[in-house]
């Protein structure tokens, strides 16, 4: 796996929309564009993210471990078995996400919106999910253990399901 620069990336997301298995890693990629692009087992470890678009994205399998995506939107983005621990998303957008079987534990998600997200099998012991939107989630199998969810908004009609 190569590691890039921000200009390289830029360029090769105007190639083909093909990013797997890039090494982006430490890079300040704040409100770049990534929309619908493939970015599979991608290593973004501790990339500064804050603001992008990274909607319709296929993150499976990725590395964004301790990773800012503060203000970011995910909306409709596969992020399943990827590993987001440790990472900011504080004021996310990750409704209608795919985050089955993701590390989002110490993950500090505050105001983020997980509306419609599927969490199953998710890891999201001790992360901070308060005054989360979680309306319509499906948590089957998650491990929130130690989590705190103060103020978090459950679907109140029992959509929200919390088996496990």
């Amino acid at each position: 796996m190569d590691k890039y620069t921000k200009e390289e990336c830029l360029e090769e997301i105007g190639k083909d929309g093909t990013l797997d298995n890039i090494d982006l890693s430490e890079l300040d990629l704040r409100a770049v564009d990534f929309k619908g692009i493939s970015l599979k087992r991608a290593k973004l470890t501790s990339a500064r993210l804050n603001g992008a678009n990274l909607s319709g994205c296929d993150l499976g399998s990725a590395d964004l471990t301790f990773t800012n995506l503060t203000q970011g939107n995910l909306e409709n983005a596969n992020l399943s078995e990827s590993n987001l621990y440790n990472s900011i998303l504080q004021n996310t957008s990750l409704k209608n996400c795919d985050l089955t079987a993701a590390n989002l534990s110490e993950t500090d998600m505050t105001e983020a919106n997980l509306s419609g997200t599927n969490l199953t099998r998710a890891d999201l012991s001790q992360a901070n999910i308060s005054k989360t939107n979680l309306q319509g989630a499906i948590l089957d199998g998650s491990n929130i253990d130690k989590s705190s969810m103060t103020k978090a908004d459950l679907d109140e009609r029992g959509a929200t399901r919390l088996d496990g």
